[in-house]
């Protein structure tokens, strides 16, 4: 028989559907859980480990998925609406774009969570708001501030509510919430900080999108340490008072087709590990040879701008679905 434990969001039982999906890292591997009651799948043990980000951050430019974020924080600085340019390249920055454009009746002051290498922020002060990036690392903050300006703080997200006194009508965090083991103390200082009638806007990679046999189809644990449902998103909103709605996707489905492509087993693994015991990243001989030429495979805008030009020119469908593997929620306070 299967352990099960509590859901650590909805206390639900969540059976151990797997127990040695491989880690990010070799040569851990992890426990998967599905709850039975919010949907979403978490590992155990829900525990970050700072050696592998170390690792990610020594290898940005060949770690999948990282690559990219250097590219948009040059793409950033030359374009003239840095938010649309960013929209144009990944589902995440079009979800924030809709938000952003249905607000543009006045200036917001918005707080970024995990400002990373700071671009996100930057376009929203272009936008003409009051943006702030909080970030974790020191050395983000400083070469975010070098390259666009005193817009950013080192902190973390609690402790910044414990000790701010600023209020915001907008708090924004992207790809951050599948990285942070207590969930509810993370949303609970979002909610302290956000002013009555703000909104916290996340991005995170979207369980509901999967059929429910689908083990772990998002980054090895422990960089995710869980794989967030819409209804467990709605859950925590409601916990906290907060009323969720997702952003609808059917217009950018309409040129980028969002369908999950994954062959698999019943509860069995579909992702490997990224980097080997010794924190190099694991690639194909192509990448390396690639790579030892100075030169990149097509980065993931590349790919998307490709596609969407493609698409621009076919006849558009009617209707397009409204969800997409990456969800966009709108958690609102009423004023």
């Amino acid at each position: 028989m299967s352990e099960t434990v509590p859901c650590p969001l909805c206390s639900r039982p969540a059976p151990r559907r797997h127990g040695a999906q491989t880690g990010y890292q070799a040569p851990k591997v992890f426990a998967i859980h599905h709850c039975d009651g919010c949907e979403t799948a978490f590992c155990q043990p829900l525990e970050v480990d700072p050696a592998v980000y170390e690792a990610i951050y020594r290898n940005v430019e060949t770690t999948p998925g990282y690559a990219r974020y250097l590219d948009y924080s040059k793409g950033v600085l030359t374009a003239a609406d840095p938010l649309a340019w960013l929209a144009d390249r990944e589902d995440v920055y079009w979800g924030i774009r809709q938000y952003m454009d249905a607000r543009s009746d006045r200036k917001l002051k918005v707080l970024e969570i995990g400002s990373g290498l700071g671009y996100l922020t930057h376009s929203l002060n272009r936008r003409g708001h009051e943006a702030l990036g909080l970030d974790l690392s020191q050395t983000a903050v400083d070469a975010a501030t070098k390259r666009y300006g005193p817009y950013y703080r080192c902190g973390d997200a609690v402790r910044y509510a414990e000790t701010s006194g600023e209020r915001y009508d907008v708090i924004v965090a992207t790809e951050l919430i599948e990285h942070v083991p207590d969930v509810r103390a993370f949303l609970g200082a979002l909610g302290r900080l956000l002013k009555a009638g703000g909104d916290v806007i996340l991005t995170t990679p979207n369980r509901t999108a999967y059929p429910p046999d689908v083990l772990w189809e998002t980054e090895p644990p422990p960089v995710h340490l869980w794989w967030f449902s819409e209804n467990a998103i709605e859950h925590l909103g409601g916990d906290l008072g907060l009323e969720t709605t997702f952003v609808d996707f059917s217009a950018y489905n309409v040129l980028d087709p969002d369908r999950p492509r994954v062959k698999v087993r019943k509860y069995q693994p579909t992702r490997g590990g990224v980097l080997d015991a010794s924190g190099k990243v694991v690639t194909s001989t192509v990448k390396r040879v690639l790579h030892a030429l100075g030169l990149r495979p097509a980065t993931r805008a590349l790919r998307h701008a490709a596609k969407r030009t493609l698409h621009s020119v076919r006849k558009r469908p009617e209707t397009a679905e409204p969800r997409r593997t990456v969800l966009c929620a709108v958690m609102h306070r009423p004023a």
